[in-house]
């Protein structure tokens, strides 16, 4: 149970760091 936790906080934190990344990039464009 700890490890299927630990695996999906990952995936949702890779998940949103991607976002954040392509959300840094259009800012970035914008400017």
């Amino acid at each position: 149970m700890i490890t299927f936790l630990k695996k999906k906080t990952i995936f949702i934190y890779n998940y949103y760091k991607e976002k954040f990344i392509i959300v840094d990039l259009i800012m970035i464009n914008a400017e």
